[in-house]
């Protein structure tokens, strides 16, 4: 993938993904890595800080991409429930 299909699909400005990739930007805001996550189809949290697994959590995202925005907040607490209680829970 080259920066241009990557800011395309993500619907960034190739300038803005160009300077972060060159440093000059030190960080970008989470819209955006979700944006750049979404468009390589790999989780932002892997994408972020490296953590996890980049296939499983593709297939997570795209998931989450399909639930409605204004039903994400309840699925992100419900998810998290099952994280603290585990598979026993």
């Amino acid at each position: 993938m080259t920066v241009r299909s990557v800011s395309l699909k993500a619907g960034l400005s190739d300038s803005m993904l160009n300077k972060f990739l060159k440093g000059r930007v030190q960080s970008l805001t989470l819209d955006t890595v979700d944006k750049v996550a979404a468009a390589l189809e790999v989780d932002p949290r892997w994408l972020a800080y490296g953590e996890g697994d980049p296939e499983m959590a593709s297939d997570l995202a795209a998931l989450w991409r399909k639930i409605d925005k204004k039903d994400r907040e309840r699925a992100r607490l419900v998810l998290e429930a099952f994280a603290r209680t585990g598979t026993e829970g």
